[in-house]
Parts: structure tokens; sequence; C-alpha cells
């Protein structure tokens, strides 16, 4: 883990330098929009702990935890990157209400 950690840090410190802004972060993680990054910062729900650097404006993070974070997600059984075969997709899971087939609303499996 600390190898895949040490990549990430270094991939995202030449991108991004020691620091990443919350834009750089959104971008990184994936968000949607930096809106969407500072409601989930406000519900509580976003997954890392942004600090504010005064003079400056804005909410910053270290690279380093970012790639902690990422590196975490590696390891996690049936994430996108936590192995090979886990993943299932959305329509495909058991239970999934929202899954539709593939011939429109009104159509019958």
């Amino acid at each position: 883990m600390e190898a895949a950690v040490a990549a990430k840090e270094r991939a995202l410190a030449e991108k991004y330098g020691e620091l990443m802004s919350l834009e750089d972060v959104v971008k990184a993680l994936r968000y949607p929009s930096v809106q969407s990054a500072r409601k989930a910062i406000i519900r509580g729900s976003f997954p890392l702990n942004m600090i504010r650097l005064p003079p400056r404006r804005g909410l910053y993070v270290p690279v380093k935890h970012v790639a902690i974070y990422l590196a975490a997600l590696d390891c996690v059984p049936g994430s996108a990157s936590g192995g090979e075969g886990q993943h299932q997709s959305l329509a495909k899971r058991p239970g999934n209400r929202h899954a539709r087939s593939h011939g429109g609303p009104n159509s019958s499996s």
C-alpha cells in the first residue's frame, strides 16, 4: 500500500504541486462540479478534510492526503479499481429498482 501511495503522491505532485485546491481535488476525484463538492463538505460527506490557509482564499489539502485516499480505494472490494471481476454493473445488482430494460420505459420483459 505504501508503494501505491508514493506513486500516486508523485503523480499528483507533478500535476498539482504539494497542495491541491478544491478545484484540483474535484478534477482528481471526478466530482460533477465544485458546487457539488462544496455541498458535500457542508454535509460532512466529503472524503477529505479541506483546510483554509490564511490569507489565501479557498480550501486546500496536501497532496499526500489525496494520495492516501486514492490508494485506499484500490483496496476496497467491489470498487472499479479494487479487484478484477468483483465489479457489478448497476443494472445487474439484485433489487435495483432503477434499472430498466433496453426496450424503453413501457416495454415488458
